[in-house]
């Protein structure tokens, strides 16, 4: 409160349209349209282009680590950086069976055969990892488990939910091009463009083999939402 006497009433009304405004604090606030109008574009487009996001990589430095025989590359650096502040130590390395077990349940969800395990243990090539690496992500396995990871993102579903659960006859169209697409390595530039635009493409990807734009199947998902039908009214 003021040192002297009252605030003023025109004041006092001031705070009373501030907190029932929300008590908006100007600083974290949007300017006001007249402000808005009055900022240039060219200082607007400045200081969106300062976003994190727009800024290019830079390679950091890389910290000092005391263990600096167990890391295999840069980025180990920062990992064994992290565990040391903490105290800690990496695990030891995991053996060969173990080790094909984990690739093989990321790359394809599948667990290795009792053939593949042995070929693996008996390969004692210093390009034995990067083989198998490569083989798992030839196989068409790979596409199948990690196009299961978008149609997580996007609810992939062959039904629109709710009380009567109306069939997407045409909807493994969708999960197919989703396969496909990972095990064609389709760029993730491209591969994002077709799910929010692909049927407006200008170059759009084709399938030659089945004579299909690959493209225009990437906004299916936009179908993956309860529509086209009255849901039930439960109380009649």
């Amino acid at each position: 409160m003021p040192p002297k006497g009252k605030l003023p009433d025109s004041v006092i009304a001031d705070f009373e349209k501030w907190i029932s405004d929300g008590a908006i604090d100007p600083r974290d606030a949007p300017p006001a349209g007249d402000l808005a109008q009055a900022t240039p574009w060219e200082v607007t487009y400045a200081a969106r282009r300062e976003w994190w996001s727009f800024q290019p990589p830079v390679k950091p430095k890389e910290p000092v680590v005391m263990d600096r025989a167990w890391s295999s590359h840069p980025v180990d650096r920062f990992l064994l950086a992290a565990m040391e502040n903490q105290g800690l130590a990496p695990a030891k390395p995991a053996n060969k069976r173990t080790l094909l077990r984990r690739l093989s349940f990321v790359l394809t969800g599948l667990p290795p055969t009792p053939d593949e395990i042995q070929s693996f243990i008996s390969d004692d090539s210093e390009t034995a990892y990067e083989k198998t690496v490569d083989r798992l992500l030839e196989s068409p396995r790979f596409g199948e488990r990690w196009a299961r990871h978008w149609m997580d993102l996007v609810r992939y579903s062959e039904s629109h939910g709710s009380q009567s659960d109306p069939e997407l006859a045409n909807a493994y169209r969708y999960r197919n091009y989703l396969i496909r697409a990972f095990n064609d390595d389709v760029p993730y530039d491209q591969f994002v463009r077709e799910q929010i635009a692909g049927d407006l493409l200008s170059q759009p990807r084709w399938n030659m083999e089945e004579q299909i734009n690959e493209s225009a199947i990437g906004p299916a998902h936009l179908r993956m939402v309860e529509l086209g039908f009255i849901p039930i009214d439960a109380l009649g």
